[in-house]
C-alpha cells in the first residue's frame, strides 16, 4: 500500500507541476487573444490545479498510519478530495456558461493564430500527464484527477476547432459555442465524482459488488450453512471491507478456523475484499449450557 501511495504521490506531483505551467500559458494567451473559449479552457485547468493539489494532499495524508482517534486510518480523505473536486468543477461550469451566454449576445474579436498554438501546447502537456496518472489509475482520487486532465484535452481540441473556424472562416459565434460544451463536459465529469464519492461516503454496497453472488459464494464453502447480516462497504475506493454472521455444525474451535480463512480467501479472490469480519454460529450456542463458538475473522492488511 504504502508503495502504491508513493508512485502515485510521484505522478501526482508531477502532473501538478506541469499543468501550473500550462494554466500560466493559456491565461496570458487568452488574455492577449481576449478568446473566451481559451480562457474556458484555462478555468477548467485551473480545476486541474485545485484537483491535483487536493489529489497530492491526500494521498500523502491517506498513507499515514492508523491511530487511536481513526483506527481504520486516513483512506477515506482521498474521497473527501475527489468530492470537492466536484465541487469546484460545477462552479467553474456554471461561470462559463453565464460568460458564453454574454458572448453570444455581444460578439468579440478573437485572434485565432494565438489560440491555436496555445491550445495545441495544453494538449500535448495533458496528452504526456494522463498517460502518468493513467499507469496510477488504481482510486477515485487519481482517477478524479485523471478526469480533469482527460476533460481539459477536449477541451483543448475544442478550443483548436473554435480558433481555426475563427481564423479560416470568421465564425466568431463558435468560441462561446464551444465554451458551453467544455461547461457541459466539466459538468458531466462533476456529477460522476459526485455519485462514486456519495457510494463511499455513505457505505454502500460498492457498484461492481452484487451482494447476492457473495452470499452465493460464501454458501459454496464447505460447512457453510446460512449467511445473514451480510454487509459490505468500501472505506475508500480500493479497500472493501465485510461483515456477515454465518451458520456453521457444531466443530471443533480449528475446524472452524479453518473455515473463517477459507471463506477470507475465497472473499479477497472473488471480490477484492480486503477486511472481512465474521462471526460464526452453531446450534448449540442457544443451548444451555451456553457453548458459543464465537470466532470473529479479522482480515486487515498489516
Amino acid at each position: 500500500m504504502a508503495h502504491s501511495h508513493d508512485h502515485s504521490g510521484t505522478a501526482l506531483r508531477t502532473a501538478l507541476v506541469l499543468t501550473i505551467g500550462i494554466l500560466l500559458i493559456e491565461l496570458v494567451a487568452g488574455f492577449v487573444s481576449n478568446s473566451l473559449a481559451l480562457l474556458s479552457d484555462a478555468g477548467h485547468i485551473f480545476t486541474d490545479v485545485v484537483a491535483l493539489g487536493l489529489a497530492w494532499f491526500a494521498t500523502r495524508l491517506s498513507g499515514r498510519p492508523a491511530d487511536n482517534a481513526n483506527t481504520y486510518g486516513y483512506r477515506r480523505s482521498r474521497i473527501l478530495a475527489a468530492l470537492a473536486n466536484a465541487v469546484i468543477l460545477f462552479l467553474i461550469a456554471l461561470v462559463i456558461v453565464v460568460e458564453a451566454g454574454l458572448r453570444l449576445r455581444h460578439a468579440e474579436a478573437i485572434q485565432g493564430q494565438i489560440v491555436i498554438p496555445a491550445a495545441f501546447l495544453a494538449l500535448l502537456v495533458n496528452g504526456y500527464i494522463a498517460l502518468a496518472l493513467h499507469r496510477e489509475d488504481a482510486n477515485l482520487n487519481v482517477r478524479a484527477a485523471l478526469l480533469h486532465v482527460v476533460g481539459d484535452m477536449a477541451a483543448s481540441v475544442g478550443v483548436i476547432i473554435a480558433g481555426v473556424l475563427i481564423l479560416l472562416w470568421h465564425v466568431s459565434a463558435a468560441d462561446p459555442i464551444i465554451s458551453l460544451v467544455i461547461a457541459l463536459l466539466i459538468a458531466v465529469g462533476a456529477v460522476r465524482i459526485v455519485r462514486e464519492s456519495v457510494v463511499v461516503l455513505m457505505e454502500g454496497t460498492p457498484p461492481d459488488v452484487d451482494l447476492d453472488a457473495v452470499r452465493r459464494v460464501m454458501l459454496e464453502v464447505p460447512g457453510v450453512e446460512d449467511v445473514h447480516d451480510l454487509h459490505v462497504w468500501a472505506l475508500a475506493d480500493g479497500f472493501r471491507l465485510l461483515t456477515a454472521h454465518v451458520a456453521i455444525p457444531n466443530q471443533s474451535l480449528s475446524d472452524t478456523a479453518t473455515l473463517l480463512a477459507d471463506l477470507r480467501y475465497v472473499l479477497r479472490r472473488r471480490f477484492h475484499i480486503e477486511h472481512a469480519t465474521i462471526e460464526a454460529e452453531c446450534d448449540d450456542c442457544r443451548i444451555p449450557p451456553r457453548r458459543m463458538i464465537h470466532l470473529e475473522s479479522s482480515d486487515a492488511p498489516r
